[in-house]
């Protein structure tokens, strides 16, 4: 199979195609080529009342604009079928080089005959099929005739993820990326040529690096919305959305990791590329002596690393070798790593698209740091905000959202991006302590959603609030289980949580139970409740998240049925997984980390397919650290992961 980004179940992000013709020559005896028979399916007796079924295939060049074969296509099965016998059964594989193949169905005994072809995205007619047609042939001894079989696309429907969503002013963006399914809901893959995108109204933002089935909408310097369409040129079939820009500034834009679990949504998602074969420590930073790192790292459009430490020191380091660019001494922090002891700064910070780092801090501050020196430009005051245990989200307008500890439990919290100020406080989490997971927010920026360590969940208006649903999902045995992990929102709005209770959610966007999968453990046996976040396939087909039976699971986001699951031939069980990255071609990578001394962690790059293994790499450790700390990745493709004192800078291997 040639290289190209959809390579297997990796390309779930991709869709297909069209109508083909395939013209069949029907002859009599056995003639040339490789005879294929149907099960338990003989020679007939009598060869004179046999023919032959002949097809040539023209394949389409790769790159050519076509209405015949996908482009994406690299194998084709051709069935002979009469009643529920299949007499002939043959796959034909794209050519290495030249664009003809031909078929031959032999010894077909004489009479009417179903001839059909199916178009498929792998070799050996494996993956969603992509097209497919037939049609009756009649096969009589001592004649040939003509007969095409025309393949139409097994495409019902375009999508694209996420639907109407929101854009800041001034630079702010959104990727959006269009896929194919068929009547099944299952994604068929195209070829990237094959997408066309559009702005069909509006002026308050444009469409740039248009990439096949990807686009950006970069927002305007005004307010306002536009349409967008998405069309799959092959098999003319689109869908549109709406992309508003608003006021305010919002996430940083231009690749990286701006913050935890990527974007607003936390879908754990990169648009960039990671090591794939054999991975290398680019560089490695050691932060100072007797702290450690206490948040996994972020990473800014530039490429430049920010962490955290246990003492409250923050870090912006160069992605070129590692080197500090500056440090920040907040004051905050204990030394404490106890699991659920929050010490300096206490969640991953975010960066924002005008180059402020918004840092928590266990002194109860939140602090907005120029990204470009690390100088202070705004701190809520000591305790006004309580400890954020969880956060930065940010909005398109530049809202803040926050979990913080406060003396009556766990609230969310909206503040203001001037100054920091509160905007309006929820304590619909209940008196509650044990949320980690960072909130999340709708596409449309309309509604966040939230967790608690209780085990409660609920969902608030963004703009003052007030609930929109809430309930106990799963409400929390003493001392055992917390909802640690965040909300992930899908582009049609459902919604999936990890399994801190054993078990992986999915939710409607208003609030029922769309499917729950159990897990091995649950929370009567050894679930700890440091369950990590989940993450989406590129094309939102897949949802990847840890449990604490030593497995990571690949679930169906449609119905949460096991695609596959992963666990680690070599750590020391009990193990426990970071929350998962996925890169721009559905690579899945995460760290996995042993819960028994002597401890071990090893960064691990998984193929979305099957789960295998793809590579692993071996990180320090800290010992006491209930779970690793999630990957983020640069611009570039470069992975960064946070263990112990040092970060480590991943990438493919030099040759």
């Amino acid at each position: 199979m040639s290289e190209r980004r959809f390579k297997g179940a990796a390309a779930a992000l991709l869709a297909a195609t069209v109508s083909v013709s395939l013209l069949a020559a029907v002859g009599c005896g056995s003639g040339g080529g490789t005879q294929a028979l149907g099960p338990g399916q003989g020679a007939p007796d009598d060869t004179r009342s046999v023919g032959r079924i002949e097809f040539t295939i023209k394949w389409p060049p790769r790159q050519a604009v076509t209405r015949l074969i996908p482009r994406a296509s690299e194998s084709i099965r051709v069935q002979a079928v009469r009643g529920d016998q299949t007499l002939a059964n043959q796959v034909v594989e794209r050519p290495s080089s030249g664009d003809t193949s031909r078929v031959q169905l032999n010894n077909i005994p004489a009479g009417g005959v179903t001839v059909t072809a199916t178009a498929f995205p792998e070799a050996a007619a494996a993956g969603v099929a992509q097209a497919r047609g037939s049609v009756v042939v009649e096969v009589a001894a001592g004649e040939t005739v003509a007969a095409t079989v025309t393949m139409n696309t097994t495409i019902e429907r375009v999508a694209i993820a996420p639907g109407d969503t929101q854009v800041s002013k001034n630079g702010g963006s959104v990727v959006l990326v269009a896929t194919g399914y068929d009547a099944n809901n299952a994604v068929v893959l195209t070829a990237p040529e094959s997408w066309k995108w559009e702005r069909l109204s509006g002026t308050a933002a444009t469409l740039t690096d248009a990439d096949g089935e990807r686009v950006t909408v970069i927002g305007g310097a005004n307010a306002g919305a536009i349409r967008v369409r998405a069309t799959e040129q092959e098999v003319d079939k689109s869908a549109e959305i709406t992309a508003t820009v608003v006021d305010g500034v919002g996430l940083a834009v231009g690749g990286g990791t701006p913050k935890a679990r990527g974007d607003a949504q936390n879908t754990g998602r990169s648009g960039a590329n990671g090591a794939l074969k054999e991975p290398e420590a680019k560089w490695t930073f050691d932060v100072a002596a007797g702290s450690v790192l206490s948040v996994p790292p972020v990473v800014g459009p530039d490429g430049t690393v920010y962490v955290g430490t246990n003492l409250g020191r923050v870090y912006a380091l160069n992605p070129a070798d590692g080197k500090e660019k500056w440090n920040l001494i907040t004051g905050a922090g204990t030394g404490s790593i106890q699991p659920g002891v929050l010490s300096g700064v206490t969640a991953p910070p975010t960066l924002t698209a005008d180059n402020i780092l918004y840092v928590p801090t266990s002194d109860g501050v939140l602090r907005a740091v120029r990204a470009g020196d690390g100088s202070v430009k705004w701190a809520t005051a000591a305790g006004a905000v309580g400890t954020v245990a969880a956060g930065p989200t940010l909005a398109a307008n530049g809202t803040i959202y926050v979990i913080a500890r406060t003396t009556a439990g766990e609230v969310a919290r909206a503040l203001r991006p001037t100054d920091g100020a509160v905007l309006w406080t929820s304590a619909a989490l209940g008196a509650a302590f044990g949320a980690t997971g960072s909130p999340a927010l709708s596409a449309d920026g309309a509604t966040l959603y939230v967790t608690a360590g209780s085990g409660f969940v609920a969902a608030l208006n963004a703009a003052n609030g007030q609930v929109r649903w809430d309930g106990a999902l799963a409400p929390r045995a003493p001392g055992a289980v917390a909802f640690t992990s965040a909300w992930t929102v899908g582009g049609d709005g459902s919604l999936y949580l990890g399994a801190a209770d054993g078990y992986i959610r999915s939710l409607a966007v208003n609030g029922p139970n769309r499917w729950a999968f159990q897990t091995g453990t649950v929370a009567t046996t050894s679930a700890t409740g440091f369950a990590p976040s989940v993450a989406l396939s590129p094309d939102g087909t897949a949802v990847y998240a840890g449990a604490e039976d030593n497995s990571f699971y690949a679930l169906r986001t449609g119905n949460g049925t096991r695609l596959w699951a992963y666990t680690p031939g070599t750590a020391t069980a009990p193990v426990a997984f970071s929350a998962p990255l996925v890169d721009g071609r559905g690579t899945v990578y995460l760290a996995v980390g042993s819960l028994q001394l002597p401890a071990t962690m090893r960064a691990v790059a998984l193929n979305p397919s099957t789960g295998a293994e793809l590579w692993a790499l071996g990180l320090e450790t800290a010992g006491s650290v209930v779970r690793p700390y999630d990957p983020a990745m640069g611009p570039d493709g470069t992975l960064y992961y946070a263990s112990g004192r040092k970060v480590y800078a991943v990438r493919e291997k030099d040759k």
